[in-house]
């Protein structure tokens, strides 16, 4: 009997995951091909011919784990409610995400780490920091307009809003206290955005 073909990007899911738990144990830079092709349970034939090299599959997690969430954000910036409700609603997402995937977390900054030395890294999370604060900075700009929201900087808001975010995250990583970084990060966005909220 033939054996059945996997599809390609099943093959691909599976590889992608056997790395993540790799690159979370060892670090890019300790972890080889060879760990991973331990990991993944295939030939180095097999996982080579869906990534030609560790380099390939970093690029593939970091593209993976953006896109979700930049999709994410877009459908709920695209919702109904107020520019504030969405802005919430948006940071809350994230938080939640980052939460119930911490083991995640030591990868994220590995890849911040990255983007200090690899261009390739670098473009890709400066774009996706731009379109999330062009995002956040539409929201807002929105809710200045509409006479929800007294600022004259919607940019610099949104700025702060990503800040605040990165920051609560890096501190509740750095001394291992990640159970607060979601409601640490809930006050901040909460007193930031009434601070600029118009009262009735």
């Amino acid at each position: 009997m033939t054996p059945r073909a996997v599809d390609p990007e099943t093959r691909k899911a599976q590889i992608l995951t056997a790395a993540l738990a790799v690159f979370a144990q060892k670090g890019f830079h300790g972890a080889s091909m060879n760990d991973i092709v331990a990991a993944a349970g295939l030939s180095k034939g097999g996982v080579y011919w869906h990534f030609e090299s560790k380099e390939s599959i970093i690029m593939a997690i970091l593209a993976a784990m953006f896109e979700r969430d930049t999709q994410a954000m877009l459908a709920l910036a695209g919702g109904d409610g107020t520019a504030a409700s969405k802005i919430r609603a948006i940071l809350a997402h994230s938080t939640a995400e980052l939460t119930t995937q911490a083991d995640l977390l030591p990868i994220i900054y590995e890849f911040y780490a990255l983007a200090t030395r690899q261009p390739e890294v670098r473009a890709f999370l400066q774009g996706y920091f731009e379109q999330y604060a062009a995002v956040l900075t539409q929201l807002v700009a929105k809710g200045v307009a509409a006479g929800e929201l007294a600022t004259a900087e919607p940019a610099t808001l949104a700025h702060a809003l990503m800040a605040q975010f990165e920051g609560q995250l890096i501190l509740a990583t750095l001394t291992q206290q990640t159970a607060d970084f979601a409601p640490n990060t809930q006050a901040a966005i909460d007193w930031l955005l009434e601070a600029i909220s118009r009262k009735p």
